[in-house]
């Protein structure tokens, strides 16, 4: 079967994470552990472990839903490359929340980085005022949401050293938020 592009793009942030994803009636499993991560990339599937500290993320992040799953909005910080999709994937899998990536809604070519503001608003809105989480992911991800006027119920920042290519934007970005010290919870990233 041939992917069309937006399937190829959608297909690498598809997580699949919970035993028995594909258990059941269908035959069989095609994951069956919990502490592995597969995604579709360049045509392949790729199983890597989670980030470590990821299944005590989770439980803190469960404890802060509680019983009626507050509409929590769960942001996932830190450099590009460090693996946030992977992880807001992952944490929105577990948890049965939507997850968007910034990446989608980016302004191509912006300096200042800047985002497509309207519909971030509207998507970003539309899963927190349906009374659901959701977990939101990106590079400079407290800038963004102060543009649609929204502000992190529950703050991931991954450490790591990610590319260069917004090492200049970067740092002033973490020096006027300082999103490590206002993070509920730090993970180290993956390394490149």
């Amino acid at each position: 079967m041939r992917l069309s592009e937006p399937q190829r793009f959608a297909s690498y942030y598809l997580i699949l994470s919970r035993p028995n994803s594909f258990g059941g009636n269908s035959g069989g499993n095609f994951l069956d552990r919990s502490d592995e991560v597969a995604v579709y990339v360049a045509g392949a599937i790729v199983v890597k472990e989670p980030l470590p500290g990821s299944v005590a993320l989770l439980e803190k992040v469960h404890a802060r839903l509680g019983p009626n799953r507050s509409p929590l909005l769960i942001a996932i910080d830190g450099p590009d490359g460090v693996g946030k999709s992977s992880l807001a994937s992952w944490l929105a899998w577990q948890v049965g929340a939507p997850s968007v990536h910034l990446d989608l809604y980016l302004n191509r070519d912006s300096k200042p980085l800047s985002w497509k503001v309207a519909e971030l608003r509207r998507i970003v809105g539309t899963r927190v005022g349906g009374g659901q989480p959701v977990v939101v992911e990106g590079v400079m991800i407290l800038d963004a949401l102060t543009a649609i006027g929204r502000k992190a119920d529950f703050l991931v920042y991954l450490d790591g050293e990610g590319g260069y290519t917004l090492s200049e934007r970067l740092a002033d970005y973490r020096a006027r938020h300082q999103p490590e010290q206002r993070a509920d919870v730090r993970l180290q990233g993956f390394a490149e």
